[in-house]
């Protein structure tokens, strides 16, 4: 199984595996956003009409990719709705520090199982110290850090398994 090539992530598994790395709490008991999220990406649970359930080509999964990074944006933003995602609450419970490169390379450990290949960490980087290093105490700095927690959500990385 370790040689395996990478796969992408069906639907169901991109949206699941979203919710899971941010520890996303429901507030309704139907899922209705993740079950809104399933359906406009076109993996809705028990709606496949053919008996063979959903392919697993990624070919076939790519096209929805835009939609990918808005829902990678609305959970990183806690406005996805249905779910309740509380980032600063995350990562003072995991103990990482009020820095944009801790932050980073948490993220990079908790999302991708591995930390940041050189050009990962470099684009990062790059992204989020924009115009300087940013003040986390302060509401653009935090909206910087919820941009780049967003960027590691929608990126390749986290989109295969």
């Amino acid at each position: 199984f370790s040689n395996a090539p990478p796969r992408f992530k069906r639907p169901w598994e991109y949206v699941i595996s979203l919710v899971r790395a941010v520890d996303g709490q429901p507030t309704d008991r139907l899922f209705g956003g993740v079950l809104n999220a399933l359906r406009s990406l076109g993996q809705l649970p028990f709606d496949r009409i053919t008996p063979d359930g959903y392919t697993d080509y990624a070919s076939l999964w790519e096209a929805n990719m835009l939609l990918r990074w808005n829902d990678a944006i609305s959970v990183a933003y806690n406005r996805a709705p249905g779910i309740k995602v509380d980032l600063t609450g995350l990562l003072k419970a995991q103990g990482v520090p009020a820095d944009m490169d801790a932050i980073i390379a948490y993220f990079a450990q908790h999302l991708y199982g591995r930390p940041l290949t050189q050009n990962e960490s470099a684009v990062l980087s790059a992204f989020a110290n924009k115009g300087g290093k940013p003040d986390l105490s302060k509401a653009p700095g935090q909206a910087r850090a919820m941009d780049v927690i967003a960027l590691m959500l929608a990126g390749p990385a986290f989109q295969w398994h």
